[in-house]
């Protein structure tokens, strides 16, 4: 299935069984989900859901979570950007992916 995004949310699919699906808002610290069984119906449930989330959130008074972005731009110190540099040459990775492994790993150990 391609990705599917609206206002800036992101779809995440959810295996709950074999006749219905879990979607949920990805991107946001609020647990934002619903299930869904006829699998022709996901991108309009999606778009529903979004639309219900921020009209939840406004009734409420809260201010709806923006998605976070799709890229993290960093200003690191000149010695840390050539040592990944030189370790990404190395590796023949690009930086981002060396950044990307190296964040992987360290959550793996949290």
């Amino acid at each position: 299935m391609q990705s599917i995004s609206y206002k800036g949310y992101r779809l995440c699919l959810d295996e709950n069984d074999e006749k219905a699906v879990c979607i949920r808002l990805s991107g946001i610290r609020d647990l934002v989900i619903c299930s869904v069984t006829d699998f022709d119906t996901i991108a309009d449930r999606f778009t529903t859901l979004v639309e219900e989330y921020t009209r939840v959130c406004s009734i409420i008074g809260k201010k709806p979570q923006s998605p976070f972005p799709d890229e993290l731009r960093l200003n690191l110190d000149g010695r840390v950007q050539r040592y990944l540099e030189d370790e990404s040459y190395r590796k023949k990775v690009t930086v981002e992916k060396l950044i990307e492994d190296i964040v992987k790993e360290y959550v793996k150990t949290r």
